[in-house]
């Protein structure tokens, strides 16, 4: 039988296959998009008011007319929420006292929520009551949370001199998911149960229930499930 002569082994370099990360395909799509141009690219800042909005009529933004009575169910907001309270002193010198109440809860549009709240007494008789709420939703596949501010006269309170009615608005910077772009009218109602002898000053501490009658209105294009019933077959069947 021959003798089998064995070839020499040798390290060899195979070429391997050229890939784009997405971020870097999307940075070529954008740079063809330019190249063609698709939408001209401004060398000034594009910090301008025209560019954020709202501007002029936007009625997605800020609808007018009556509404349907679809949308009013929608727009219709009750909550409860119960927790505990404390008042203390102003953190200004224009403050006579500050009230917080932290307390979990509920509504017609979040099935289980957490609720912060801060109310300012100030000093000044004449200047009204203001304070600001934050209602966040446990389910996180919502990513909402709807932020109210408040406000009332200083008259407002109950006979511990604690604010028990105020009137809200939507606040746009700690609203978010659902609430983004919306607009609120409505009120908060505050009933204290107190747990001990008031302090030196009158303030105290103790159980709060907070309940919230109001009407908000959303576009809800940032809420991720708004649009879950939608069938993507063939048009009209939505």
């Amino acid at each position: 039988m021959a003798r089998r002569i064995l070839k020499a082994a040798r390290p060899a370099v195979d070429r391997c296959e050229i890939r784009l990360l997405p971020s870097g395909i999307l940075a070529v799509m954008a740079s063809a998009s330019s190249a063609h141009g698709h939408y001209p690219i401004s060398t000034t800042s594009i910090a301008l008011p025209t560019n954020q909005g709202p501007q002029g009529t936007n009625l997605a933004l800020t609808p007018t007319g009556t509404p349907t009575a679809k949308e009013l169910r929608h727009e219709r907001f009750k909550a409860t929420f119960v927790g505990t309270y404390t008042t203390g002193p102003g953190d200004f010198s224009s403050e006579a006292m500050r009230t917080r109440i932290k307390g979990a809860g509920g509504s017609n549009t979040i099935l289980h929520g957490d609720l912060q709240l801060l109310v300012v007494t100030p000093k000044d008789p004449s200047t009204p009551l203001g304070g600001t709420l934050v209602i966040f939703d446990r389910n996180i596949n919502s990513n909402s949370a709807l932020g109210l501010d408040l406000t009332a006269p200083q008259a407002n309170v109950d006979a511990g001199g604690r604010p028990n009615v105020l009137s809200v608005s939507l606040d746009a910077n700690t609203s978010s998911g659902l609430y983004v772009e919306g607009y609120a009218t409505g009120t908060v109602n505050i009933t204290y149960m107190p747990s001990g002898k008031p302090g030196p000053q009158g303030f105290s501490q103790g159980k709060a229930i907070v309940r919230i009658n109001a009407q908000v209105y959303t576009s809800a294009v940032d809420f991720i499930l708004a649009n879950a019933n939608i069938d993507p077959g063939p048009a009209g069947k939505a």
